[in-house]
């Protein structure tokens, strides 16, 4: 027996079996457009203090996502669309607050990669902290020049790098000052 289509989904458009009259040929389409609802509200809902307006929902990257017509898109895109119209191909959907689930129409702002990039440049976002201060390091600034004392003292680069507890390749790095490079 041959499946017959005798509903349209509402979100993706797709053809489905609408044996029980529903608007939706699954739950994750209700649930899409259940987020443009309730982006649809708060866009009517802009609070008047000026602050940013959080996306409640899912998130990715702490960017909010809703499901227009069957494609994931960020918050911030949708809302910008429905305030201002259409983004230009090539152009970006930028923050003025910096704050990622924002998608408040007067913190968004188009503008080139460039443009992008320079707004984190001149807001002092696009550099990782140095040394001991990033997270991620496993050495601390003493340990860096003990490092190159022992080198120019005649030690090699595998028998540091087992003293430390770090790759042969850190410690080359740190030996030709290509990181660490801010410790004399």
């Amino acid at each position: 027996m041959r499946l017959q289509h005798n509903g349209i989904c509402e979100t993706c458009q797709q053809p489905y079996n609408n044996r029980k009259k529903k608007r939706f040929c699954s739950w994750k389409c209700r649930q899409d457009v259940t987020a443009l609802h309730k982006l649809n509200e708060m866009m009517g809902n802009i609070p008047a203090d000026g602050s940013c307006m959080e996306w409640p929902l899912g998130k990715r990257g702490g960017y909010g996502r809703v499901t227009v017509l069957g494609v994931r898109r960020t918050v911030t895109h949708v809302a910008f669309e429905m305030a201002c119209g259409p983004i230009p191909d090539g152009m970006f959907v930028c923050h003025k607050c910096d704050n990622p689930p924002c998608f408040r129409p007067d913190h968004l702002f188009l503008g080139t990669k460039l443009d992008n990039a320079r707004d984190r440049e001149a807001k002092g976002r696009n550099r990782p902290p140095k040394g001991e201060s990033n997270p991620n390091a496993k050495l601390t600034e003493c340990q860096v020049r003990e490092i190159r004392r022992l080198r120019e003292a005649g030690r090699t680069l595998k028998s540091l790098a087992a003293q430390f507890g770090v790759t042969f390749c850190v410690i080359h790095v740190i030996v030709k000052r290509r990181g660490w490079a801010h410790v004399v």
